[in-house]
């Protein structure tokens, strides 16, 4: 990504929480993440590395690209493992696996988690492979909008 991206201010927008009542929120430890979800939600707002997207260091972030072009490069990087890349796509995965072992163990009520595009995707897949129902259009991300998941 690029220098000071993760610094760089939010703009925050009124996202629909729906009806559900939050008993906890946790969010990735970069900075843009967490101040969305402070701005979100009223209880503490945890964070979790776990929930860190994955950023390649490709070219020591010194050339300048439009936001979609970094995004490919980040798709792309994900197949992979290259020098630049400190973690693979199967290191990720299971990143996701224990959290989510954590999390369901513990089963204190609703959780709300803020996170980014690709970690998003890779909670879906665990989450339906866990047997949890719901998640309809997060294969298309919006920022800032709610993608529920329930217990069978």
């Amino acid at each position: 990504m690029l220098p000071g991206y993760n610094e760089a201010e939010v703009e925050i927008r009124p996202v629909d929480l729906g009806v559900t009542t939050w008993d906890r929120c946790i969010t990735s430890d970069l900075p843009r993440a967490w101040k969305t979800a402070v701005s979100l939600h009223e209880v503490e707002v945890t964070t979790r590395a776990e929930l860190r997207e994955v950023s390649p260091r490709l070219y020591g972030g010194r050339i300048v690209l439009p936001f979609f072009m970094w995004a490919v490069l980040v798709q792309l990087s994900k197949t992979m493992r290259p020098r630049s890349q400190p973690e693979s796509k199967a290191d990720i995965e299971q990143r996701i696996k224990r959290l989510l072992d954590e999390l369901l163990e513990a089963s204190e009520g609703n959780l709300l988690i803020v996170s980014h595009g690709w970690i998003m995707l890779e909670l879906k897949k665990e989450l339906i492979r866990r047997g949890f129902r719901g998640g309809e259009g997060l294969w298309r991300l919006k920022n800032g909008e709610l993608y529920l998941f329930e217990r069978p």
